[in-house]
Formats: structure tokens, sequence, C-alpha cells
């Protein structure tokens, strides 16, 4: 199916999610992840099918690629809209971003508006980890 996704003379929003899964999935382990062929693919699918959680993503992707600050700086350019902000995922890749840079502050703030938002008791403990984690004022 993913082969077949990659297929047609038209390239398509699909196409672009099947080569970000193909970059993710098709490595042997995770230090090999092209984090630059992810940001391009980010980068041509936010142009054919514009949306806030592609932007997301990618922002994630520049952080890899380069540091956490990149990654906020990409953040920063987004416009704030309703799904950003109703968003939990969102709150919760600032807050790690500000952790990982030491803005503990910041990312206290953040996690715990992604607690809030946040639908599942499982993804809610691993947010208060991390919110923990500033706490004790650690960046790893």
């Amino acid at each position: 199916l993913m082969i077949a996704s990659g297929q047609g003379n038209q390239l398509s929003r699909y196409h672009l999610e099947a080569g970000i899964v193909a970059e993710h999935c098709l490595i042997a382990s995770p230090k090999e992840t092209n984090w630059s062929r992810i940001v391009d693919l980010y980068g041509l699918l936010i142009r054919i099918a514009p949306n806030p959680i592609h932007e997301l993503n990618r922002a994630v992707a520049v952080s890899r690629l380069h540091d956490p600050q990149a990654g906020l700086r990409e953040l920063q350019k987004m416009e704030s809209t309703e799904i950003v902000e109703k968003y939990y995922l969102w709150h919760a890749v600032v807050g790690e971003l500000n952790r990982q840079i030491g803005n503990f502050d910041s990312a206290k703030i953040a996690l715990i508006k992604a607690i809030q938002r946040c639908p599942s008791e499982a993804e809610k403990n691993l947010l208060r980890k991390r919110l923990a984690l500033c706490d004790r004022g650690s960046v790893d």
C-alpha cells in the first residue's frame, strides 16, 4: 500500500505523507533519521495542504535537524489559531522545546496547558513527567 501511494503523475499530500512515514519506518535506528528530508517533505506538504498540524510537525523536524531553538523559531512564525490554542500537542511541543533549552518557566506554562487539554490519561502522565523534569532543572 505504501509503495502504491508513491505512484501517480501528480504530487499529492498522500505522496508526501507516505514519504514522511517512509523516512521514519525504513531506517535501521532512530539515529539514521533523515531530518533534512523530512523538513523538506513537510515544507512541500504545507504548500499543497496548508495545516497548522503540518507546520507543528515541521517545527519538530527542524528542532531535530538543527536544535530546539530553531524549532521554537518556526513555531513563533505560525499564526495563533483556535486549532493551535486548543491542540494539546502544540503546547506539549512548545513546552518540551523550551525545556530542552533551559527555559523552564515557559516550559512549565506550556506543559500545564498541554495537560489541561490532553484527552488521554496516559499522555497526561507523560506530560507530568516532563513537567517534573522542569522542576528539577533537567534539559536531558
